[in-house]
């Protein structure tokens, strides 16, 4: 769909595809950036993984542990979480009032919806 988009804007001044290939990777940038940062956040939590991190990383770490552990027993929020995993929802969704309180709220073994 961004390669659609970038194809269907207005030729560059000369008439020719110039410039295509550039635009095309502009637009990807922020398709890319929350499943980009989904994997390399997870990168982290391995001492050896260099890089600048992040100060909110060990909150999320702590965030995505307690998804995967409450996953197990409530299957709601384990569609919710891989609703994100396989980038049909942002990784926002994650943080909505209702995943928010099946991760920090009690404890709760509960049925998909539907």
């Amino acid at each position: 769909m961004a390669l659609d988009r970038v194809l269907r804007e207005p030729p560059a001044r000369d008439d020719s595809l110039a410039g295509v290939a550039a635009r095309f990777h502009g637009s990807l940038a922020g398709l890319i950036d929350g499943p980009w940062r989904l994997a390399t956040g997870e990168d982290f939590r391995h001492a050896e993984t260099v890089g600048a991190r992040r100060a909110t990383t060990p909150l999320l770490h702590w965030y995505t542990g307690r998804i995967n552990a409450r996953c197990a027993h409530d299957a709601a929020l384990a569609l919710a979480f891989y609703r994100v995993m396989h980038m049909l929802e942002p990784p926002s969704a994650l943080f909505r009032p209702s995943v928010l309180w099946r991760v920090l709220g009690p404890h709760q073994t509960v049925a998909a919806p539907g």
